[in-house]
């Protein structure tokens, strides 16, 4: 695998722990919950990218990721990101 593809996976990895930590918290908080759902569509569309660049192929999550989120929201994430 190439460097971009382990950093996406890492980065991935990461996001998904960190909303599953606080998802299944006691106090339960619905901003933060989002913010790292968020985080988690981010990350996964940061590795369909490097799939993407690395190989040419179509993301793996084509019909799974519809954002909904706001814009602003999403570009801030990609720059956080990068």
């Amino acid at each position: 695998m190439s460097k971009k593809i382990d950093d996406a996976i890492r980065d991935w990895t990461k996001a998904l722990r960190k909303h599953a930590r606080v998802a299944t918290a006691g106090s339960k908080s619905v901003k933060k919950t989002q913010r790292t759902a968020a985080q988690v569509a981010g990350a996964a569309s940061a590795y369909a990218e490097a799939i993407h660049a690395t190989s040419g192929m179509e993301s793996p999550f084509a019909e799974v990721l519809s954002p909904g989120l706001p814009l602003v929201t999403l570009e801030s994430l990609a720059a956080e990101r990068d």
